[in-house]
């Protein structure tokens, strides 16, 4: 009975002990979140903030939300870019306070850099509340900045971070973006550079060519330019071009509105785009101005359409290198040699893999179908066969041979494919990186040893 009552007590004990624990962890993780509460600047949230001004600083500005997003009130009027003044804002309010140096209403502002801050800035809450920060230029042994927050008789230490937002300026909160356009309400894309024309339109939910339909595009590569398009930024505002328009490019937009830009140079180098709408002239990058120059049909083009055909389709390979031919047929899956590819052992696991990689061949670049060859050099075939007999693709390639490509010197072969009606090249590697020679292994041949014959 003694026993009984003992464990009771040390029961009851330990259940005191472990509550007392419990109630002592969610006691102090209370009072660091009310500390964590108390050390920040601002106890507000993001999305109660709908005006932010510099008051003072390196650029005057004021910027106010709406139903549409943030815009500029000041120094000019129009759309700013909401992202990023919602992640400043978010950082903002985020913002705590290390220490307070000295509080009093005796305190010197003047030896904290206060009394001519840095930088002022005033946020204003959607219910008409107010707040204003001061960022003073000068900084303590560690690097933390010295803060006051409005006409408080306090001398906080803040992080160094809020050096970078006191020298936020106008440029930073613009939306840079060259169309400011979405690019699911673009319709049609025309570009030109002298006599280079492109000429695209939506039909349904692909692109095409407008002037040659015959051309497959690369879905990828149109839907990569609209959102660079749309996405690329510009460095600068106000640069004008020192000559005639080098390159126009006109968007149609679903409502029948046309958005035009076009791009010109400075007397130094300098690129800009002048956007017509909008009555704005933006400096370029260099990197994206040229890839706007470079545009063109071929850089849009389906560089895998002449080789587009599905490896469970295929049943029958005829492959010609030179003088060397196989014939390979596949019965339930399984390939096997057929009769007078003799001489060869097959390696069906290699040959699955390289039918795989049919279909990933690239053009390199595209030619007329009549361009010279060398006529002296190598001819290679492969030809694909359905199980009932139908062709699948029909490939003949000449090369290898030197040849230049968008000036650069490769080694090609000149292709012709059955499934499209132009002719074209591969680099070198995409075909020999096929290597049906490793497929066809020489047949192990009979060693005599002393008398004995071994098979190898």
């Amino acid at each position: 009975m003694r026993k009984g009552k003992g464990f009771l007590a040390f029961l009851i004990l330990a259940v005191a002990v472990i509550g007392y624990a419990i109630f002592d962890f969610v006691s102090e993780k209370k009072n660091e979140e009310h500390k964590s509460e108390t050390s920040l600047i601002l106890n507000w949230k993001a999305d109660q903030v709908d005006e932010l001004t510099w008051l003072e600083g390196p650029e005057k500005m004021k910027l106010v939300r709406s139903a549409e997003g943030w815009k500029f009130t000041e120094p000019l009027q129009e759309k700013a870019d909401s992202e990023s003044i919602t992640t400043f804002i978010e950082g903002l309010v985020l913002e705590k306070s290390n220490a307070v140096v000295v509080e009093g209403a005796a305190i010197d502002w003047k030896t904290f850099g206060l009394d001519m801050p840095k930088a002022k800035i005033k946020i204003r809450k959607n219910s008409g509340e107010e707040a204003e920060f001061l960022i003073s230029a000068k900084k303590n042994f560690s690097g933390d900045s010295y803060f006051r927050v409005g006409t408080e008789n306090k001398v906080f230490l803040v992080s160094s971070t809020w050096q970078q937002k006191a020298e936020k300026k106008v440029l930073d909160f613009r939306d840079r973006r060259w169309a400011r356009l979405s690019p699911a309400d673009v319709e049609t894309i025309f570009f030109q550079k002298g006599k280079n024309q492109l000429s695209l339109s939506k039909k349904g939910n692909d692109w095409i060519q407008s002037t040659e339909n015959q051309i497959k595009l690369d879905q990828n590569k149109v839907r990569k330019l609209l959102t660079d398009l749309t996405n690329n930024q510009v460095t600068g505002f106000g640069l004008k071009a020192d000559s005639a328009p080098m390159a126009k490019l006109l968007l149609t937009l679903k409502d029948g509105k046309i958005w035009t830009g076009e791009f010109g140079v400075t007397k130094d180098k300098k690129h800009v785009l002048y956007v017509k709408e909008l009555g704005l002239s933006m400096e370029l990058a260099a990197q994206n101005a040229d890839d706007i120059y470079r545009l063109d049909t071929d850089s849009l083009r389906d560089r895998s359409e002449p080789f587009q055909v599905r490896r469970e389709d295929i049943k029958k390979i005829e492959i010609n290198l030179g003088s060397q031919k196989w014939t390979m047929t596949s019965d339930k899956d399984k390939w096997s040699l057929a009769p007078g590819s003799t001489g060869a052992i097959l390696n069906e696991g290699l040959l699955t893999t390289l039918l795989g990689k049919v279909a990933s061949l690239q053009v390199a670049e595209f030619i007329s179908t009549n361009d010279a060859v060398n006529k002296s050099a190598s001819q290679d075939q492969m030809i694909l066969y359905s199980g009932d007999g139908k062709l699948l693709l029909d490939l003949k390639l000449t090369g290898p041979q030197p040849h230049k490509v968008n000036g650069l010197d490769k080694s090609v072969y000149f292709v012709k494919s059955s499934l499209v009606p132009y002719g074209f090249t591969i680099n070198e590697s995409e075909w020999t990186g096929l290597d049906w020679k490793a497929v066809l292994t020489a047949q192990a041949k009979p060693v005599e040893v002393k008398g004995t014959e071994i098979k190898q």
